[in-house]
């Protein structure tokens, strides 16, 4: 049988896995260009309501990037948390959970360009606190064997 568990294991299973939660990561603001989801929209098909705004976003480049993060230590970036370089606000925390697979903090978080880039250096504010973490892809929150 299956073991039960809460939303809080469902939570760190999705950040982990870098996987989008509408209210989250995507809502009705959100272009799929900057939240690399481009690939489930097939803009050659046709006409369809938002394209022309996709496009436009896809041409002049989106001015936040989804990535991941990966925390120094084993706190937990929560949602609203500000993401900054030196005295500069560059991001903000979408999700985040604490990783028993990696035992630290991970999340995912909107950056500007180019602190969205995997391996930029960035500082989390928790609670008045920085925190140092590294940006990942979304894809390499998760650890493989």
């Amino acid at each position: 049988g299956c073991t039960p568990c809460g939303l809080g294991a469902r939570d760190t299973l999705r950040v982990e896995a870098g996987y989008p939660l509408y209210g989250h990561e995507i809502d009705e603001h959100t272009s799929p260009v900057e939240a690399g989801l481009l690939w489930a929209v097939k803009l050659e098909k046709g006409d369809f309501t938002g394209r022309e705004a996709i496009l436009r976003v896809k041409e002049q480049g989106p001015t936040r990037r989804l990535a991941g993060l990966v925390l120094a230590d084993r706190v937990a970036p929560r949602q609203g948390y500000t993401l900054h370089d030196a005295d500069s606000q560059v991001g903000i925390v979408t999700s985040g959970a604490f990783s028993p697979i990696r035992g630290c903090g991970i999340g995912m978080a909107y950056l500007a360009p180019p602190y969205h880039r995997p391996t930029t250096q960035v500082e989390v504010d928790i609670r008045g606190k920085r925190h140092a973490a590294v940006v990942v892809s979304k894809k390499d929150l998760l650890l493989r064997s």
